[in-house]
């Protein structure tokens, strides 16, 4: 078994928190349960994972004065399942009879959601790859822009009504992209610039990935990170599906729990 029982339990409960060793910063990644209704509206029988990079003063980006993660190349695989993106109008077309245009695209960078609604939504995400802003501004912000140079599967966009047909039943996803000096950047993204790069706290780091998947599939993360000061980090992290019997443990202690308290009754 990859786990042990306690471990099993702890990730069925609160959500698992991997953690991989970096030469530069250190990578960890958190999967929670989704709810809310099926998307486009939520997020009902998915799982969310998020992967994060976190520095501090004694990493090569913190000794160099950097104060957040700018540019972001990754690569999402996931064996088990397909990913699920958000749904949202992002070139405003088609149309449809009372020219109202048609949310058929997939935010595959989240361009139109806040870091913090990044950072913590189960309902209003979707998979996605990018350096969100510093300073945890709304998507109309400067700051928030972040340039792509990079897609595949391109095409995340789509002139029809429907889908992108390019982003169907898909198990990989790559996006490349930068923040380019953005306007107004001043104050450190202080998820990122952690007191301690050892911390394991839950959501601490840069986020820079979300996969969206259904329940019990794996997700590796391939990627180079760089802040804008300091070396770039390069590696990869697995976010791996609960056991099988997690659930089915966790009913059963809970089935004895109860039994107890009968008892006692």
């Amino acid at each position: 078994m990859r786990k042990s029982i306690k471990g099993l339990l702890a990730t069925a409960v609160l959500g698992s928190l991997t953690m991989s060793a970096s030469a530069v910063m250190t990578i960890t990644s958190t999967r929670e349960i989704g709810s809310g209704t099926a998307q486009p509206n939520g997020l009902a029988n998915f799982d969310i994972i998020r992967f994060y990079a976190k520095f501090d003063n004694a990493t090569t980006e913190g000794a160099a004065g950097a104060i957040g993660l700018q540019s972001v190349k990754a690569t999402l695989t996931t064996p088990d399942g397909t990913f699920k993106f958000r749904t949202v109008d992002l070139d405003g077309s088609p149309v449809d009879d009372n020219d109202t245009a048609i949310a058929n695209d997939y935010d595959v960078q989240l361009s139109k959601t806040n870091k913090s609604t990044a950072r913590t939504s189960l309902t209003a995400v979707g998979t996605a790859i990018r350096a969100w802003d510093f300073n945890n501004s709304g998507a109309g912000d400067p700051d928030a822009t972040f340039t792509v140079t990079g897609l595949f599967p391109t095409g995340n966009t789509n002139a029809n009504p429907g889908p992108p047909p390019n982003y169907q039943n898909l198990k990989e996803f790559r996006v490349e992209g930068a923040l380019l000096n953005p306007a107004g950047r001043t104050a450190a993204d202080t998820q990122a610039k952690v007191a301690s790069v050892g911390s394991a706290a839950k959501n601490a780091g840069a986020l820079f990935a979300i996969a969206v998947v259904p329940h019990d599939a794996t997700v590796t993360a391939l990627y180079d990170l760089a802040a804008d000061k300091g070396d770039h980090s390069i590696g990869s992290e697995t976010n791996f599906a609960p056991e099988p019997g997690t659930f089915a443990l966790l009913g059963l202690g809970v089935i004895g729990a109860m039994a107890r308290r009968g008892r006692k009754a």
